[in-house]
């Protein structure tokens, strides 16, 4: 299932992912001797591959995000939103080359309603059901076909995320779609 891998990119805000590092060993001073190892079974090489462990690209207000796990990259298209006037994120859309969409919101939703993807009034919304809440938010998920993804791709302008909130208020969300077919065309490509 790709949530779970999706949790851990979408609940680390992509400044904060982790980065390749190496830590120099710290050599002894000559007033503090090493202190005594027994020499190794095997010898230990630490390589770098110089293949970077997380990479983006920005098409518009979409961002091409990979990840190198092993033998397996992890890549998604994802757009962040936030609330005029603060800092903090309010949302996350991500899709995956699987075409999954997952929307994380904060954890003040109403998990009993769905939550909806609107592109342009008269068109059918693309929904999501929500499929777990953690500390950094609750995720909504759905498998996007491909007139969805069509209907993504054709427009530029903006689309709304709705859902209510656990007071059972409404809230739309405006997120842009400037970019998102170039971003896409590169996730399925890459």
């Amino acid at each position: 299932m790709l949530v779970p891998v999706l949790l851990t990119l979408l609940s680390v805000p992509a400044a904060a992912q982790p980065q390749s590092q190496t830590r120099p060993r710290p050599t002894p001073t000559p007033s503090s001797p090493a202190p005594a190892q027994s020499p190794p079974t095997s010898p230990k090489q630490d390589t770098i591959t110089g293949t970077p462990t997380f990479t983006t690209a920005t098409y518009g207000d979409w961002v091409l995000r990979c990840q190198q796990q092993a033998q397996s990259r992890t890549c998604e298209v994802t757009q962040t939103l936030y609330q005029q006037g603060q800092q903090n994120p309010i949302a996350l859309i991500a899709i995956t080359r699987e075409l999954r969409i997952v929307v994380q919101l904060p954890v003040n939703v109403t998990i009993a309603g769905q939550v909806k993807i609107a592109l342009k009034q008269g068109e059918p919304n693309i929904d999501l059901e929500f499929a777990q809440c953690v500390q950094a938010g609750c995720f909504a998920a759905s498998q996007l076909t491909q007139e969805a993804l069509r209907r993504l791709r054709v427009h530029s302008d903006t689309g709304q995320i709705a859902y209510q909130d656990a007071s059972q208020r409404a809230v739309t969300l405006v997120f842009s779609l400037r970019g998102f077919a170039t971003a896409m065309d590169a996730l399925l490509k890459g």
